[in-house]
């Protein structure tokens, strides 16, 4: 297993990095090539290695909305993690690191990438959780969710987690919280060769290179990731590859342009009834592929005085064919897969105007969604049309009242129209057999207070609404008077730190929830709860830094997650749960990183009424060591090293079990 990372003062030309096309076939002799080859480059192009010195990294700030803000200076709780951060955590993939958060649920073992639950949204919080990359919502508008297996670790600059309501400034289910990815930026020479390998046939390949000049620059790079998995047709392969540009770098407008494709391969081995081995496959023949291509332009104008403009455009195409029919054998009947083909165009416009030490963000938006869904049945193809335009404008300021105390307030305008047609073949020609177009104008505000009582100490509160319109697969099987939720939040916390020694917080919340939008497995359709959905917590999260070499984390969240007058536990919710990271670093160069979850018991996600046997609690310890030192990088891990067996989700009594202990190593070297 090994790792090639190339990152010092010089810069990469364009052709160096046309070898990222070995990416998908990769072994050991591709790489030594590579490197000799993007050195013979690089001293062919003197103009790239000459330059500025080396590249320093800005200081990390949170952007609640689209503007840059401290996160001192955000009235609910936040977490930032940079690449230093999640080169130490240790973790099977980009769900189970950021699982380790407060507040923070996953959501594996049903689908091929998982997914995150905040505060406590159950079922849904594939429609309730927002998770962007770069700005770009990578939740789709049907119940899909988001895909992290086209995230790669590897691209990542640093993760934003915002807990709470983000509606104003990012609208419809932005309700549990925002999960804001930001992934690397061209810059001076910066390349990268990577392979793991691991338990479970795991092999993961993956290349990056860069460069820049005066006033331009470039990253470049591809992946290859593959694993036998942890059950019976649980295999999982994919590949993709990326090209970002960058112009006018140095001058007061600058333009970029980002393309990125991914394709993948998978197994669906559905759940595991009672007496079955964990390991077995109840659907042994399903499976899917996907493949997704998205691209983006922005451009930004800082014009001084007078406040900067950012204008995105994004395209995302999306095409997955799945086979889902549960049969036990090929010979059983010939199958045509489901085919499901989803473009998404967002365009985005930001204004931010920052005066005598205030802000005011202005913001428009808009948002095209085609979704098409196939099914070639032998007697009776069917084919589901949706589309979905979302338009909004919302404006926030921050605005200081004393030296220490500051106002932030925000509201937004939403339009939604929503039409969906299912469509029959009949003689050989689709024809339409029911049309549903429906209009919903929402509303979201955001108010909030930060007291700053000393430099060590920070109080905030805030208030706010949400809202999420239902998607198109809800409209597919959607009662006659189905519309969108909306919820109202609180928060109250407090933030204390000294740098070096300790960070803790800890904060309140309340989220209550009107039409909720569920699925009723007995009437078979999309509805609204009639009854209230109350959320009610706290997360507390403590840093210790005792030396230099050392320091613990501890998070802790409460969760009560009820509908108001059943008073019944909303199900796949736990009622508690923590975490514990401890990093040792005795020197410099080695650093040995211990990571603990514990998950109180849930209901099963079909059981509203609490009668039926919870899923067990479980805990999972993980550990990763590290030595990284010039021209060396080596690492070793182990995923769930005590083999807990355990489940995070379960329907109807049928559970989908996670992987027991894994293992997976890799080196890097670079020049």
């Amino acid at each position: 297993m090994w790792v090639v990372r190339v990152s010092k003062k010089r810069k990469v030309p364009a052709p160096a990095v046309l070898s990222i096309l070995w990416v998908f076939d990769m072994n050991p002799a591709h790489a030594v090539f590579f490197l000799f080859f993007s050195a013979f480059i690089v001293s062919l192009f003197p103009g790239f290695a000459s330059g500025d010195s080396p590249v320093k990294l800005e200081t990390i700030v949170v952007t609640a909305g689209r503007e840059d803000k401290g996160a001192e200076r955000l009235a609910r709780p936040v977490r930032v993690l940079d690449r230093q951060d999640l080169s130490r955590i240790p973790g099977a993939g980009l769900v189970d690191v950021l699982a380790r958060e407060a507040g923070l649920v996953p959501r594996e073992g049903v689908g091929k990438s998982g997914g995150l639950d905040i505060r406590g949204m159950g079922d849904t919080s594939s429609s309730n959780v927002l998770v962007l990359l770069d700005d770009v919502p990578m939740n789709a508008r049907d119940l899909s969710g988001v895909d992290f297996s086209t995230i790669a670790m590897e691209d990542i600059e640093r993760i934003e987690i915002i807990r709470g309501s983000g509606a104003v400034h990012w609208g419809s289910g932005a309700v549990g919280g925002v999960i804001r990815i930001v992934t690397k930026k061209p810059a001076e020479l910066s390349a990268t060769l990577s392979s793991e390998t691991g338990s479970f046939g795991h092999r993961k390949n993956r290349i990056q290179t860069s460069g820049s000049s005066k006033d331009f620059a470039f990253r470049l790079y591809g992946g290859h990731n593959q694993t036998s998995g942890y059950r019976e047709n649980s295999a999982f392969e994919a590949k993709d590859a990326g090209l970002d540009l960058r112009l006018g770098r140095k001058g007061p407008f600058s333009f970029a342009l980002s393309g990125h494709v991914h394709e993948d391969t998978y197994g669906l081995p559905g759940p595991v009834t009672a007496g079955r081995s964990r390991k077995s496959a109840s659907t042994p023949h399903d499976g899917g592929e996907t493949f997704e291509k998205r691209f983006t332009a922005r451009a930004e104008g800082d014009f001084d005085s007078i406040g900067t403009l950012k204008l995105q455009r994004s395209l995302r195409y999306r095409d997955q064919k799945m086979d889902m029919t549960g049969r036990q054998s090929w010979e059983e009947m010939e199958i045509l897969p489901v085919d499901i083909a989803v473009t998404e165009k967002i365009l985005r416009a930001d204004y931010h105007l920052p005066f005598a030490g205030n802000s005011l963000h202005l913001g428009l938006d808009h948002l095209e969604s085609h979704y098409i869904r196939t099914d070639p049945d032998a007697n009776l193809a069917r084919r589901h049309n949706g589309r979905i335009i979302e338009y909004g404008a919302f404006a926030a300021a921050d605005l200081g009242i004393t030296e220490s105390l500051r106002l932030a307030l925000g509201g937004r305008y939403h339009h939604v129209d929503a039409d969906y047609r299912y469509d029959r073949m009949d003689l050989q020609e689709w024809r339409q057999y029911a049309l549903r177009s429906e209009a919903w104008e929402k509303q979201a505000w955001d108010a909030g207070l930060i007291y700053e009582v000393n430099s060590e100490l920070h109080l905030y509160t805030s208030f706010a609404s949400s809202f999420r319109s239902p998607n198109v697969d809800e409209l597919a099987k959607a009662s006659s008077d189905l519309r969108p939720q909306e919820t109202r939040h609180m928060e109250l916390g407090f933030r204390t730190f000294a740098p070096g020694r300790y960070r803790l917080e800890a904060g309140l919340f309340s989220m209550e929830a009107h039409d909720e939008i569920y699925y009723d497995s007995l009437l078979q359709e999309n509805r609204n709860y009639e009854d209230t959905t109350l959320r009610r917590g706290l997360e507390t999260s403590l840093s210790l830094y005792p030396s230099p070499s050392l320091s613990f984390r501890l998070d802790m969240t409460l969760m009560q997650a009820r509908f108001e007058k059943k008073d019944t536990v909303i199900p796949l919710v736990p009622e508690r749960h923590a975490g514990l990271q401890i990093s040792w670093e005795p020197v410099e160069v080695v650093g040995l990183h211990l990571a603990g979850r514990w998950f109180d018991s849930r209901y099963d996600g079909n059981d509203y009424d609490n009668r039926e046997k919870k899923l067990d609690a479980f805990h999972v310890w993980d550990i990763r060591a590290r030595l990284h030192r010039a021209p060396l990088d080596i690492f070793m891990e182990i995923n769930n090293m005590l083999d807990e067996e355990y489940a995070l989700a379960a329907y109807s009594g049928a559970f989908y079990p996670m992987p027991g202990r894994q293992f997976k190593a890799g080196v890097a070297l670079w020049f």
